[in-house]
């Protein structure tokens, strides 16, 4: 990875676990979680209705644009990066195991995070460009992404790449030098043979713009470096509701989900605790939990004290 690439100021460095995530400044948007039972131990999926939930919960919102919150969204997403970067230098220790990719458009498609459409049409785009990079140079790719605005609110993409094979990119300097155009539409952006095309003729084949290939040779490195892509802000331009920032690949950093998990565990009951409630809670791999819509009543609520307890325990 290039120098800008191994940048330490700002990102994290202490790796302790839990401390990162019950040190945290309280919530600014707690929510309401609920419950259930997975279907794989009860065996009731097919039982008409929602499923019977347990008990609820007050847990953190988790938002990225929460002050207390958002430091802590941005701790998980560097272990989840870096996690799945030593996963990749584990299964292929000889050469580059990653690759960071940056992934802009052009001026002709000016698409913007203001735009809820547009955000859905860059994620589209995005998707087929690692759909067409998975037939072409093999399934065993994984990847990790991260949406980024501009500072006028444009969209591009970061992304880290891994997978046994030497993902290149390629140009045609002599177009350029000729006089001929060069880009997307162009007719012969570069030397790639069509059986296996290389990054930025895939991207111009999205019509996206020019990509800029790096490696990552630190996990940690790049971890920080995409999780300060996702701890930006969006430049006065506001994230659309529910917009997805981060994606990844099923088995990318696969393994860092169940410490994640048991971190987060915890972060509910600090939460408890430091609201002055009971940080009883079930660590139960099997519980699943959903956020419960504000409109809801709550849950298993003792009339006597107002506190969300246990069904065992109600009155």
């Amino acid at each position: 990875m290039g120098r800008a690439a191994g940048e330490r100021s700002g990102s994290p460095t202490d790796d302790t676990g839990l401390g990162l995530v019950t040190g945290l400044r309280p919530c600014e948007h707690p929510v309401r979680l609920r419950a259930h039972r997975a279907a794989a131990v009860t065996g009731i999926d097919d039982v008409d209705g929602p499923p019977i939930p347990l008990f609820e919960v007050a847990a953190r919102c988790w938002r990225w644009d929460c002050a207390g919150c958002g430091p802590g969204r941005r701790v998980e997403a560097y272990k989840v990066v870096k996690g799945g970067i030593d996963r990749a230098r584990a299964a292929h220790p000889n050469g580059v195991a990653a690759r960071f990719l940056t992934i802009t458009y052009p001026n002709s498609r000016d698409l913007r995070l203001e735009r809820p459409g547009d955000l859905r049409t860059a994620h589209r785009d995005q998707r087929r460009f690692i759909q067409q990079l998975r037939r072409s140079h093999g399934r065993a790719i994984e990847y990790v992404t991260v949406t980024e605005p501009t500072k006028r609110g444009r969209i591009h993409f970061h992304l880290i790449l891994s997978g046994p094979i030497f993902l290149r990119k390629c140009s045609d300097p002599g177009r350029r030098s000729r006089g001929l155009r060069t880009g997307p539409g162009s007719g012969s952006p570069c030397y790639c043979s069509d059986s296996k095309p290389c990054l930025q003729r895939l991207a111009w084949a999205q019509g996206m713009g020019w990509v800029k290939v790096e490696a990552v040779r630190s996990s940690h490195k790049g971890g920080a470096y995409l999780s300060k892509y996702l701890a930006k802000g969006a430049g006065g331009h506001r994230w659309p509701k529910y917009a997805r920032r981060m994606s990844r690949s099923r088995e990318w950093g696969a393994e860092t989900f169940g410490a994640l998990r048991r971190e987060w565990i915890e972060s509910v009951r600090a939460h408890r605790r430091a609201q002055g409630e009971s940080a009883d809670l079930p660590d139960d791999p099997d519980l699943v939990y959903s956020i419960v819509p504000t409109a809801e009543p709550p849950f298993g609520v003792d009339r006597r004290t107002g506190e969300v307890v246990l069904p065992s325990r109600l009155r």
